[in-house]
């Protein structure tokens, strides 16, 4: 229940061994009423008390409008479901409705990280060709909550489909998997932690 840096942690809590940030169940070991555990960073978390169904985010937009309703959050396992047809008719793939360009003109918003949850425009050439430098200097802590520490990704930076990004001027490029991390020396060499 966090980001990759600050994330709730203690006893009778039950982590991911590979991602401490991501709990593997939301109430304490031991508590007989499963109350469910509150996050400490609220980056990823609903609205204070308020259910997850009525939350909202990012301009008043309903947390259900990008992550899918309140038991049926999206990707569904069944790729022909019809709880991923919104997704998938948004932006080309399933899983949560990330790409800008979904609701905003390609190129409309410069190099933002107001987007959700302090995200970064996905998938925009403001951020993978040759500009995010200087951002990355100015708050390092803001780029590793969701590309690691080692700025060698988590599942927070894992790319919901395939990519290929045209990197160093245009000279080569960087081709992504689905489900890939994306990390710094992909495309560059490592900058100083």
């Amino acid at each position: 229940m966090g980001d990759a840096l600050e994330y709730l942690s203690g006893p009778a809590l039950v982590p991911d061994p590979a991602w401490p940030f991501r709990l593997r169940q939301a109430y304490r070991t031991g508590d007989a009423s499963a109350s469910p555990l509150q996050a400490s960073n609220q980056r990823f978390a609903e609205e204070a008390d308020t259910l997850y169904k009525f939350s909202k985010g990012h301009g008043g937009i309903g947390c259900q409008g990008c992550h899918g309703s309140t038991h049926a959050v999206w990707p569904n396992a069944d790729a022909g479901s019809n709880d991923n047809v919104a997704a998938r008719s948004l932006q080309g793939y399933t899983g949560t409705v990330m790409e800008c360009t979904t609701c905003h003109a390609p190129g409309s918003l410069g190099r933002t990280v107001n987007g959700p949850h302090g995200l970064h425009n996905v998938n925009d050439p403001a951020w993978y060709d040759d500009g995010h430098e200087e951002f990355y200097e100015n708050n390092k802590n803001r780029c590793k909550s969701c590309h690691g520490a080692d700025l060698t990704g988590t599942p927070l930076s894992r790319t919901p489909t395939a990519r290929t990004f045209r990197v160093e001027e245009g000279e080569r490029t960087a081709d992504y998997f689905k489900g890939d991390f994306v990390r710094c020396d992909d495309c560059h060499g490592m900058p100083s932690l």
